[in-house]
């Protein structure tokens, strides 16, 4: 019996050391800290740039100007303000050159290769692009970010519409109010003050009726109803949350962080509790984890509530580019997320992508994971607009009865990939290695001047490739994408890892 309690009590100890490690990857030395944008951080009087190592990448004086983000799209914005410049800011590339741009009081990040740009009192709103020349003039009197090719722009009149990146009017000014679009819907108000969400035709998916509505995220979006908060899918099914409830998040793979006047807790789509309210703080589920506190004591869950880790911080953050910002001793630094754990063969691989703005949250954490369809199309649509500039033209919002995800109607309309038949894309299905040649190979022909296919190698495995992916997957092989394995095979058929996804992804850019 003794015997038995030692071994029970030994099991228990090891489960309470696993539960209860951490490591700081970056260690607690900086007064205030952000989080981590294509491979850097703003840290001190964010004036310190770090990589994702933690070694410093630029150091400029304490009143020099105060950069708000560390990157986004390749550029940080500083804001000259404390050095006595109200009408100034800077403009930082990756390299850490600075280039001072005058006459506006407000530059936002950028996004889709714009950034807009305020007048001296904030009346006028208009765009810049990456050479810094106003594109868009300073003629709308509010305005927000490019998002999925769209910005939300108030005209003189005091009604909302929506401008393309060429400026063109894509979108009527026929709204009272309107957000920015999400997942190819935008939640806009009309002149009898409800809500409702419209497409990228400006035709409404979701008819005016709730008195608030937000971003769609994960499939849905929190919508304001008379009784209180809940959330309503695409196809118009609303769920309505319990009256106690007064603030929610959007939702991330499938729950949310709601928050009661008190405390925060965590639901799923169904609108049933997955954690109680008695967190002091919970963060969105980003990269398979979420952050939170409870009496004092820093948690790590993964995005069914349960607890990873618990931490020696004082304070945690959201993940982001694998790494959490926490506090310790009143100084901030960084924990390593526990679920990214890439094999020693992809590690600079993996940073090298990160670097250059190229992980989408999906693929950033359990890299030995097999790849869904709908990861890989999100994270390779993402990849070519980041790329390359621009933006996947939708010619049609096409939906799946299993999925709605706009980056999966990008690549359909441009012939990239289908359906499993007409009305199932079969999202959550793994993604084979002809598969992934087959995107790869449609998607370069617009961008790349191939390699010829050489007709001296052949694939031990040759008559197992599907005629719909032959002539790709030798494409590949000629281009050194995708290579065979030692004993000469292709194994068309074998499920790619996310990590080898990435791989692939990273040789595939660098040959544009």
């Amino acid at each position: 019996m003794k015997k038995i309690l030692i071994i029970s009590m030994s099991i228990l100890m090891l489960t309470i050391s696993a539960v209860n490690a951490e490591t700081w990857k970056i260690s607690p030395e900086y007064e205030q800290s952000s989080q981590f944008s294509e491979g850097a951080a703003n840290c001190s009087l964010y004036t310190l740039f770090i990589n994702r190592s933690g070694d410093i990448l630029f150091q400029y004086p304490d009143n020099a100007p105060r950069f708000s983000n560390s990157y986004s799209e390749g550029l940080s914005i500083g804001n000259n303000s404390r050095t006595g410049s109200s009408l100034e800011n800077t403009i930082m590339d990756r390299h850490g050159n600075i280039r001072a741009i005058t006459g506006f009081s407000q530059i936002n990040s950028f996004s889709n290769g714009l950034a807009m740009i305020a007048n001296e009192d904030k009346t006028r709103f208009g765009y810049i692009d990456k050479t810094l020349n106003t594109v868009i003039p300073l003629t709308y009197t509010a305005a927000g970010d490019f998002n999925e090719g769209f910005a939300r722009v108030r005209n003189n009149d005091g009604n909302w519409g929506y401008v393309n990146t060429n400026g063109e009017t894509a979108i009527n000014f026929s709204f009272s109010n309107a957000f920015d679009f999400h997942n190819g819907l935008a939640a806009v108000k009309n002149n009898m003050g409800l809500w409702g969400y419209i497409d990228y035709n400006g035709n409404y998916i979701i008819k005016p009726q709730f008195s608030k509505a937000y971003d769609f995220s994960d499939g849905v979006a929190v919508i304001q109803v008379v009784n209180g908060l809940g959330f309503v899918t695409e196809s118009g099914n609303i769920t309505e949350l319990q009256s106690n409830i007064i603030k929610l998040n959007n939702f991330n793979h499938g729950v949310a962080v709601a928050y009661d006047g008190v405390k925060y807790g965590l639901i799923g789509k169904s609108g049933t509790v997955i954690l109680d309210f008695e967190w002091e703080y919970l963060s969105d589920c980003r990269e398979g984890i979420i952050t939170g506190k409870k009496d004092g004591i820093c948690y790590i869950l993964n995005c069914k509530g349960k607890t990873i880790h618990t931490t020696d911080a004082s304070e945690i953050k959201e993940v982001s580019e694998n790494l959490i910002n926490a506090q310790k001793g009143g100084l901030w630094g960084y924990i390593v997320n526990p679920l990214a754990n890439p094999s020693p063969w992809a590690k600079n691989t993996i940073d090298m992508m990160f670097e250059l703005g190229y992980m989408t949250d999906d693929i950033s954490y359990n890299y030995q994971d097999n790849i869904t369809r709908s990861e890989f199309c999100i994270a390779i649509a993402s990849l070519i607009e980041k790329k390359t500039n621009t933006i996947f033209p939708i010619t049609e919002r096409i939906v799946f009865d299993d999925t709605t995800d706009v980056n999966i109607s990008k690549l359909v309309n441009a012939g990239i990939i289908d359906g499993v038949s007409g009305t199932e894309f079969a999202p959550n299905d793994y993604l084979t290695r002809e598969q992934a040649a087959k995107i790869f190979a449609y998607m370069g022909n617009n961008f790349i001047n191939w390699e010829p296919i050489s007709s001296d190698t052949k694939f031990i495995d040759d008559e197992d490739i599907s005629e719909w992916a032959y002539e790709s997957v030798y494409l590949m092989q000629a281009n050194s994408i995708m290579e065979g394995y030692e004993d000469g095979g292709f194994r068309p058929y074998i499920y790619l890892t996310k990590e080898q996804a990435i791989a692939m992804m990273y040789r595939f850019i660098s040959k544009f």
